[in-house]
């Protein structure tokens, strides 16, 4: 389904953005790229929520399809992708907080750490400034971390 496909019922912004990304699991995944350190398809296996492999492969695709998410080859293994974020996912940033905001507010027992809830009840504005530095530094250290693995790794030649 393309883009135009998931648009059109309404002329509301929000609907239409709901429309866009206002499933679970698409939220999901950004969440994990954002806060967490998923960067492979194996890494969003990993979330807590327990994400099925058929459900993650179709989001991955649908979030690389509206460019929230952007699919790479793997630096160091070709049968493998890494997924990078584009400004327009990072903008997700603060619809994600204020989610969470809503939910530790309204959802007893409901937990974020509790130095992310301060940083971003402090100052919104300069939480999602540090927030996009931090994604691009970890991204980097993720694809640094596989190229020094590939480099440190013994060749070996056949004899």
């Amino acid at each position: 389904m393309g883009k135009e496909g998931k648009m059109g019922r309404s002329r509301c912004a929000a609907a239409s953005a709901l429309e866009l990304i206002g499933d679970r699991w698409s939220l999901l995944i950004v969440r994990a790229y954002i806060f967490g350190d998923c960067r492979e398809y194996s890494n969003f296996l990993e979330i807590p929520e327990g994400i099925s492999t058929n459900i993650l492969a179709n989001r991955l695709t649908w979030l690389v399809e509206i460019d929230i998410l952007t699919k790479h080859g793997h630096p160091t293994n070709r049968k493998k992708f890494y997924y990078d974020i584009t400004e327009k996912g990072l903008d997700l940033i603060p619809v994600i907080m204020e989610l969470a905001r809503w939910g530790w507010t309204h959802l007893p027992g409901m937990w974020t750490p509790l130095e992310i809830k301060r940083s971003f009840l402090n100052d919104r504005e300069a939480f999602e400034s540090e927030w996009k530095l931090s994604v691009r530094a970890t991204t980097e250290r993720y694809l640094q971390s596989a190229k020094s693995t590939v480099q440190n790794f013994p060749i070996h030649l056949n004899r």
